[in-house]
């Protein structure tokens, strides 16, 4: 029978028991310590020498000797005990301490816009903490069920998620229209949607969504409009890239504050009221078996906080 059978034959409280009654090798007055009947004790007694096939306690006189093997026991108890105890106390979450490497799958726009904010609290707050950025395709979503990924950060137009995962609301992100910097139509406070549609667009979104049709378009047809889009993306940097070097327009959920290569290649625009009313509701997925974390909790906050974030929105 290797040890873990044998755990599993044993009542823990009984070497609490067994502790009390070498300690104070008196029945009566480990009955007493331990709130039990003195008969109650007994039976323990009768129980653990019957576990450990050995009398532990034997009457010399008046008085109560413990065996060698009791000698033993008694020996390596506080140490078992104190061992076993730390299993079940309550571990405290510490961030300045946690070590722990973090997976969060998003996409790219909300990735770039995070850095700055994320990596400087964790600097300051939690030193041991890393961070892995992925894109929230299909493979990010099954590593999330196996716990491979810690969260997911998606538009909630995607198909309900379902147990074991758990999904919140995070953010409403406003759209931006984005420019190079002195574009012909950085100097107009307000724009309308034919003079937008003079230009040729810049697509980029997430593999996730390669299929999918812009929630762009879909506005535009409704109201009897289509753009011209000469470039499309999945990468937001060759995006902007492309952006810096024409006079071409990219449409955005603008993630809180143009922070990054966001600032650093272009300009928003004052984009149409009826662009500028549209919303990205985002939501963040996360398995169950991590709702209880107090890391995951604690990481969590900061990304609903910082995400969240916005500007009202104008031109630059």
């Amino acid at each position: 029978m290797d040890a873990i059978d044998r755990l599993g034959r044993i009542d823990l409280n009984l070497l609490v028991s067994l502790y009390v009654l070498l300690d104070e090798r008196n029945v009566t007055r480990a009955a007493e310590r331990l709130f039990i009947t003195q008969p109650a004790a007994s039976r323990t007694l009768t129980r653990l020498r019957e576990l450990f096939d050995d009398p532990l306690l034997t009457r010399s006189g008046s008085e109560m000797v413990m065996t060698p093997r009791a000698q033993q026991l008694k020996e390596m108890l506080p140490h078992t005990l104190e061992a076993v105890g730390s299993i079940v106390a309550p571990v405290e979450f510490d961030p300045a301490t946690h070590q722990q490497t973090f997976r969060i799958a998003l996409p790219e726009i909300y990735a770039q816009s995070l850095v700055p904010g994320l990596l400087k609290e964790l600097v300051s707050q939690a030193p041991n903490m890393k961070l892995q950025f992925h894109d929230p395709d299909e493979a990010a979503y099954r590593q999330l069920l196996t716990g491979e990924v810690d969260f997911l950060v998606r538009n909630v137009r995607s198909p309900a998620a379902r147990p074991p995962l758990h999904s919140e609301p995070l953010a409403e992100i406003s759209p931006v229209l984005a420019a190079r910097p002195g574009h012909p139509l950085a100097r107009n406070r307000k724009l309308s949607i034919p003079q937008v549609l003079k230009y040729p667009w810049i697509d980029v979104f997430p593999t996730s969504a390669a299929a999918a049709r812009s929630p762009l378009d879909l506005l535009l047809d409704s109201l009897g409009f289509e753009r011209e889009v000469i470039f499309r993306s999945t990468h937001l940097l060759s995006a902007l890239e492309a952006l810096e070097h024409s006079d071409c327009l990219l449409y955005l959920a603008r993630p809180g504050r143009a922070e990054g290569i966001l600032a650093s290649h272009c300009t928003l625009l004052a984009a149409p009221r009826e662009i500028a009313a549209q919303q990205f509701e985002l939501e963040l997925l996360q398995h169950r078996r991590s709702l209880n974390s107090d890391a995951h909790g604690w990481l969590k906050e900061k990304l609903h906080r910082l995400i969240s974030k916005q500007e009202s929105p104008g031109a630059r």
